[in-house]
C-alpha cells in the first residue's frame, strides 16, 4: 500500500493496539468518537496535501518542458540570422537548416 491508504491503515492499526493495551481502562463513547474524528481529519490532511503537491509537480514539469522546447527554438533562431547553416541533430538523423532571408541577399 502506497499514499493516503497506508496513512489509514496505521491510523487502525494505532487504534487497535491502543484499545488491546488499555482493555481494563473503558473508554467512553465520546472518547472514542473523538479519537476517530482525529484520526480522519488527520487521513482527510494527508490526503489533501498529497493531492495538491501531486498537482504542482505535474504543472511544473508541464512548464519546464514547455520552457525547454521555448529556449531550442531560440537558440535555432537565433544561429539561423547568423546567416551560416545550422546542424539541427536527433539521434542519427541530422538536418541542416538556412535561413530564407539570407539565401535571398546572395542571390
Amino acid at each position: 500500500m502506497n499514499g493516503p491508504d497506508s496513512y489509514l491503515a496505521v491510523g487502525l492499526f494505532i487504534l487497535a493496539i491502543l484499545a488491546i493495551k488499555n482493555m481494563e481502562i473503558t473508554l467512553s463513547k465520546k472518547i472514542i468518537g473523538s479519537l476517530v474524528l482525529f484520526l480522519w481529519l488527520v487521513f482527510s490532511v494527508v490526503y489533501i496535501t498529497n493531492d495538491i503537491w501531486s498537482n504542482y509537480k505535474d504543472v511544473q514539469l508541464v512548464l519546464a518542458y514547455d520552457q525547454g522546447r521555448a529556449d531550442v527554438i531560440n537558440t535555432i533562431i537565433q544561429e539561423a540570422e547568423t546567416c551560416q547553416i545550422v546542424p539541427v541533430f536527433s539521434g542519427e538523423k541530422e538536418i541542416m537548416i538556412v535561413n530564407m532571408a539570407c539565401l535571398e541577399l546572395t542571390q
